[in-house]
């Protein structure tokens, strides 16, 4: 049986709260096979539909063509039922993010929801953190760790290529390489790791990383033993040259039941989530995931602590306290849960989390002023781009001279470029301009920022009345980056919209779909200027039959005042649809307001 940090009350309002299984139906969803402990996940085949799976027993679902059972190797009992002890340099490692969570200190200092019967809205707003933070768009793929227990190491590299200077594509391979190396043991097993080693593993040097291209992922465990026994299990010599990625601050969390600095307390994971941590955290795998596609809550004992003694590790990328769950990012394919997310209720942390880290500085350290990413990736051309295809779409150019631009394109007889920046290579800003206006067959110079007659880099090429193109020249190139023209009523309503809060750092040519509190649907492009203004530079709201009901262009909405998309006012918090939640200087959410939702779907 497990130890519990938990008081005798608190276990007692957690087995009031949740569902309780038979040793049967435990059995079935956990078991031990050849020396491992495996979970029953079930996922979406590629016949799949969006149903439900929230049915409770029957042989009809294993059947069933739209779903698979999938056998994952969890983290042993013997490795995961550990209680971490810090050192020196742990708690050194720790100062950083102590220094950043101290405003919040009595915030978090109990979480008190699960004795009150509340969600506590009112304790977050007063400490200004925002209902619902979602940080899926920042994260990379979800992966498939296969049957393989690999599941801290697919955690720790989701934690790193969420930095937007760090590739996409991590090698867990080689990660779990080195963790099994750490520890002495054999790779010829496949128990798991315990999950807090691998923040210290992480920021050794030579425990670093390379990418997943120079040693790809390995994903049936068999395959390893037979490379072990022929004596051919080694990491390739271009994994060996690139170990180049690894974790500079961290911060272990322990299990302090619901007070203070722990994994169990929901108000200081929320805290964590809102300083813009995410988190890796280790859990007792017992939950039912015939519900992996709703709110998962945890499966308890008589005695209220978790069913199963086997663990699991993932990563906890957001909150939504009015629905009361976690958004947990997972690695069991895109087709396990909500698109590869789990939603674990507050409760399950409550009772099932053991333990986790967040890490404040990775290896390398992001450049003075990077790059955006998804400007230096971008699939550059030379070839023309239409004036349809410029009706209302973000730009990506590359200069002859090297440098990196985006911009609004907004295409008619003369092109209309908004909220244009120019970077150097090293990632400083060379030029910004509010708009620049290039007349039908003239020459452009995004250098100098000015319409020109000659030597420039792109010309708006006038062929005809309403036909023109833009025409990279003198080995400049461009692609369009996201077409906003493109995204009709239709394609929103389709989306799942939801109440997410997002940052003001995603907040730089941001793409934000919704429906407003009266049920139209929008969509806008929004930026966050200096001063604390939100800048809204394209409004179009939709009649029912998908038609225009609205739209508008460079609105500017003050700090912390909410705004009427369906007017196109500011409202000051009567009839809104948008909030513009200011915390301190720059730094702030865009919320939903009253009953509308939204979605965020691009930014640079």
């Amino acid at each position: 049986m497990q130890a519990t940090t938990l008081k005798a009350e608190e276990l007692e309002a957690l087995k009031a709260s949740s569902r309780q299984l038979s040793p049967e139906q435990i059995g079935e969803r956990t078991q031990k096979k050849d020396d491992r402990y495996v979970f029953t996940a079930i996922r979406k085949t590629s016949r799949a539909y969006a149903g439900p799976l929230d049915a409770d027993g029957g042989d009809e679902l294993s059947s069933a063509p739209d779903y698979e059972l999938v056998e994952i190797t969890l983290i042993s009992p013997e490795d995961f039922e550990y209680t971490p002890k810090l050192d020196e340099a742990d708690k050194k490692a720790a100062k950083p993010i102590e220094n950043k969570l101290g405003k919040l200190k009595n915030y978090y200092a109990y979480d008190n929801g699960l004795l009150a019967g509340s969600h506590g809205e009112g304790a977050g707003e007063s400490a200004e953190l925002p209902a619902m933070i979602d940080r899926r768009v920042n994260q990379s793929p979800v992966k498939d760790q296969g049957g393989r227990g690999t599941c801290v190491s697919h955690a720790c590299m989701g934690l790193l290529e969420a930095y937007p200077h760090i590739n996409d594509n991590l090698s867990e391979q080689y990660t779990h390489f080195k963790f099994n190396s750490f520890l002495g043991q054999p790779q010829n097993q496949d128990n798991g790791l315990r999950t807090t080693d691998a923040a210290p593993f992480l920021s050794r040097s030579n425990g670093y990383v390379c990418l997943e291209n120079q040693w790809p992922y390995i994903p049936n465990q068999s395959t390893i033993n037979a490379m072990v026994a022929a004596g051919t299990y080694a990491p390739p010599a271009a994994a060996v040259g690139n170990q180049a990625f690894g974790i500079g601050a961290y911060k272990i969390i322990g299990d302090n039941g619901l007070a203070g600095e722990s994994i169990k307390n929901t108000r200081y994971l929320e805290a964590l989530l809102y300083q813009g941590y995410n988190i890796v955290f280790g859990c007792y795998a017992s939950w039912d995931d015939k519900d992996n596609n709703g709110i998962l809550d945890p499966l308890l004992n008589s005695n209220g602590t978790p069913a199963s003694g086997a663990g699991h590790a993932m990563l906890i990328v957001g909150y939504n306290r009015t629905d009361q769950y976690f958004i947990v990012k997972n690695s069991w394919q895109a087709t396990w849960g909500h698109s590869g997310y789990g939603y674990f209720s507050y409760n399950f942390m409550r009772a099932c989390a053991k333990y986790g880290f967040v890490v404040d500085s990775v290896v390398p350290a992001a450049p003075p002023n990077p790059l955006p990413a998804k400007l230096v990736s971008a699939p550059y051309s030379n070839a023309k781009i239409s004036r349809a295809a410029l009706r209302a779409a973000i730009v990506f150019f590359k200069t002859s001279s090297g440098r990196y631009a985006v911009a609004e394109a907004y295409a008619g007889d003369n092109l209309y470029l908004r909220n244009l920046r120019v970077y150097n290579s090293n990632g400083s800003m060379h030029l910004t301009l509010d708009t620049l206006v290039i007349r039908s067959s003239y020459l452009c110079d995004l250098d100098t920022g000015r319409e020109t007659s000659t030597n420039a880099d792109f010309w708006w090429e006038g062929v005809s009345p309403g036909i023109h193109f833009l025409v990279p020249r003198l080995g400049a190139t461009a692609c369009i980056a996201f077409n906003l023209a493109a995204v009709t009523k239709a394609g929103i309503s389709a989306m799942t919209l939801g109440t997410p809060s997002v940052d003001s750092g995603l907040l730089k040519y941001a793409v934000i779909v919704g429906q407003t509190t009266s049920g139209r649907y929008y969509k806008i492009l929004v930026h966050a200027k200096p001063g604390n203004v939100l800048q809204l530079s394209y409004i179009e709201v939709f009649n029912a039959d998908g038609t225009r009901y609205k739209y508008a262009q460079s609105i500017n909405v003050p700090s912390s005042w909410t705004y009427n998309l369906d007017d196109l006012a500011l409202s000051g918090g009567v009839a809104a649809d948008i909030w513009w939640h200011v915390i301190s200087n720059n730094v702030g959410f865009l919320e939903r307001y009253s009953t509308s939702r939204m979605r965020l779907i691009w930014s640079l």
